[in-house]
Order: C-alpha cells, then structure tokens, then sequence
C-alpha cells in the first residue's frame, strides 16, 4: 500500500516546499554591486524585472563614488554576438576594426 502526503509539494524550481516563492536573498544585489564596484560602465541584459531591481539598487549604491554609466536592456537568452552588439550600441563604441 502506497501512501501519499499532499501536505508538502516541491517546487521543481526552487527546490523548496510550497509554490516556489522563495524569499529573496537580502545579500545578492550587494554581491553584485561589490564585484562591479570598479566597473564605470554597465549593461544588464534579460528578461523579466529583476534587471530593473539591481538598476536601481546600483544607482543608489554607497559604492558609486563616482557616477557609474548604467544600462538595461530587455533580451531573451541572446547569443555572444548579440551582447557585443547590445554592448556597442548602448555605449556607443562604433563597429570593431577590421584587421
């Protein structure tokens, strides 16, 4: 005879009992910040609304010192190619030379 709790369901996702809405870690955004605190320039690329969270999480940062040229931009799993060329718009950095 096989029994079955229906009381506890795993999320596949996030590995954890109930519907998967896993709190968020108060720690992630300033770990980014700390590892782009030297960067000048960033782009944050992908879908959904995280992005616009760190964008204002970096722009009210005690790191920023000195202003930071902060960019977003909406993309779905782009290719290699595709961030280079994002890059390059957003920061206005013209076509690589041709050797």
């Amino acid at each position: 005879m096989m029994l079955h709790n229906h009381a506890v369901v795993w999320h596949h996702k996030a590995n954890s009992v109930g519907a998967g809405n896993v709190e968020d870690d108060p720690n992630f955004f300033p770990r980014i910040d700390e590892a782009l605190r030297h960067c000048e320039a960033v782009l944050i690329l992908g879908p959904g609304n995280e992005k616009s969270l760190l964008l204002k999480h970096l722009k009210e940062s005690p790191h920023s010192s000195k202003p930071r040229d902060l960019h977003v931009s909406t993309s779905d799993h782009p290719s290699d190619p595709e961030i280079i060329a994002l890059g390059r718009h957003h920061f206005r950095l013209g076509e690589p030379a041709r050797l």
